[in-house]
């Protein structure tokens, strides 16, 4: 080398090369850096031997000194490369597993090949519990999961949405899962990564919602049937209101059993009108939106109203309804509306369940009475 990149001894290992080959008999070989005159890090290879005569005495030291600085620089530059692609694999790596996310990678054939901690906790299996398994079996419709597999190896990539997965226990998990996959088909480098995120919470709010919009359909719905009914008892009413009349006025005209026959007729005709349309207010009442307003509630009132709601399915159901009213109970200010919605289905759970039992003997029990200092308490009790 020219002078001026050659490393001065003293940079190369704090001794010669060739003096350690001389004094040491064997060869030497060290890489040394130094700067050059324009103040560039240079690196050096030498290599240096002992050059000895017939006798094996050492006469000389041969000395091969090579410039490697951009050998060493790419080296460097690789090592800085390879140091960021192992910080970038541990974060990805730390992501994907710690990740909420379902992620599992599986080979050419669906078969899981890892599992990440998402996964583990939507849907309740470890990780060497699924680890071999078609992806597929983890689904309710294992089939829909082969369709998108197979979609993923003919495309590259395919998507499911609402997918309905099964969890460990037996629940329903849904999620929206993609596959990708990646590496040359028919190689043993091809592999299908799938990605779900658990929507479940979000779809069983979706469901509640639109309950609750039938709900109201039907409230709406119940309102109008109401009116309509309530219009006809007037009608009915008022002829039976006439007919009573016009039998008094004429009761000579009429034998005695006719006319008591008559009687009977039309206070049964008045009394089916009137248990009508306490029916129709009940349901009025129920279907009717709450404002909100706070007034004072007769219990005992708002539970002959609610079991009026269910009586055709109380009657069906052979349950026997037993009612205890404290007289003396106070009332308490509360939002109407409101409590006889949960009333209601309090008294449709107490009749289901006894319904579920197959018992013979079905007891409904409702009270209202006074409980403590100037409290009240309301009960339903089944013998379901």
């Amino acid at each position: 080398l020219p002078h001026r990149t050659r490393p001065p001894c003293d940079l190369a290992g704090g001794s010669c090369p060739a003096q350690r080959s001389l004094s040491e008999g064997e060869p030497v070989s060290i890489v040394a850096s130094h700067r050059d005159n324009s103040g560039r890090e240079r690196f050096a290879s030498i290599r240096t031997a002992p050059l000895r005569d017939e006798r094996g005495a050492i006469r000389g030291v041969v000395e091969a000194i090579r410039d490697i600085t951009d050998r060493m620089e790419i080296e460097r530059k690789l090592l800085q490369k390879d140091a960021q692609l192992s910080q970038t694999r541990r974060r990805l790596n730390e992501i994907l597993a710690n990740s909420r996310d379902i992620i599992f990678l599986a080979d050419a054939e669906g078969r899981i090949l890892s599992f990440n901690e998402g996964a583990e906790r939507s849907l309740g299996y470890a990780a060497d519990d699924v680890r071999g398994r078609p992806a597929a079996s983890l689904a309710e419709s294992p089939e829909a999961v082969d369709e998108l597999l197979e979609l993923t190896r003919r495309e590259g990539h395919a998507t499911g949405y609402e997918l309905r997965l099964r969890h460990r226990d037996g629940e329903p998990v849904v999620c929206n899962l993609g596959l990708t996959a990646y590496g040359e088909p028919g190689s043993d480098a091809f592999e299908i990564i799938g990605i779900g995120r658990d929507i479940t919470t979000r779809v069983r709010l979706q469901e509640e919602v639109f309950a609750q919009e039938q709900l109201v359909a039907i409230g709406k719905m119940a309102v109008g049937v109401a009116h309509e009914i309530n219009n006809p008892l007037a009608v009915i009413d008022t002829i039976a209101g006439f007919v009573e009349e016009t039998a008094q006025e004429e009761r000579g005209s009429f034998a005695p059993a006719t006319f008591e026959s008559l009687e009977r007729s039309v206070e049964r005709l008045r009394h089916q009108v009137k248990r009508a349309k306490s029916f129709t207010h009940s349901l009025l009442g129920f279907a009717r939106t709450s404002r909100g307003e706070v007034l004072e509630v007769d219990l005992a009132k708002l539970l002959d109203e609610s079991l009026e709601l269910l009586a055709p399915e109380i009657k069906q159901r052979a349950v026997e309804v037993r009612r205890r009213y404290a007289g003396d109970a106070p009332r308490p200010r509360t939002d109407r509306s409101l409590l006889q919605q949960v009333l209601v289905n309090l008294l449709t759970n107490a009749v289901d369940a006894m319904e579920e039992r197959g018992d013979a003997t079905r007891l409904l029990e409702v009270g209202v009475e006074r409980a403590g200092e100037g409290g009240v308490a309301l009960y339903v009790q089944d013998s379901g």
